[in-house]
C-alpha cells in the first residue's frame, strides 16, 4: 500500500481547520444543532445564545426579536449581558430558522 503525503497533509488540514472553526461550540453553521456554550457567532457572523435546557438555541435579534439580526465577528459580540440594554431577544417572524430549537 501506498500512503500518499500530499492527501494526508491536506486531510490533517482539513480537520484542524474544522476544529479551529467550531471551537467550543462558540461558532454554529446555519442548521440547528444543539449548543454547547451559552452564546456565540455563527461562521456568517450573526448572534446566537441558548434558550432551552437542552441545547436549544435562537438567533438574536434588536427590537426584542423582530427587529435586524445581531452581527458579530467574535463570540464576545453575542455576550447576552447587554441584550436587555440593547433589547436584543430570540429572533421571532417568519423565517425558517427563528425560535428556539435545535
Amino acid at each position: 500500500m501506498k500512503l500518499n503525503l500530499g492527501l494526508l497533509a491536506i486531510a490533517l488540514q482539513a480537520t484542524a481547520a474544522v476544529s479551529a472553526a467550531t471551537g467550543g461550540g462558540s461558532i454554529l453553521a446555519r442548521g440547528k444543532e444543539c449548543a454547547r456554550q451559552p452564546y456565540g457567532c455563527s461562521k456568517d457572523g450573526y448572534c446566537w445564545k441558548t434558550c432551552g435546557q437542552g441545547g436549544e438555541w435562537c438567533w438574536s435579534a434588536y427590537e426584542n426579536g423582530t427587529g435586524s439580526w445581531k452581527t458579530c465577528g467574535t463570540a464576545e459580540d453575542c455576550n447576552p449581558a447587554s441584550d436587555e440594554a440593547d433589547k436584543v431577544a430570540c429572533a421571532t417572524g417568519g423565517c425558517d430558522t427563528c425560535g428556539c430549537s435545535c
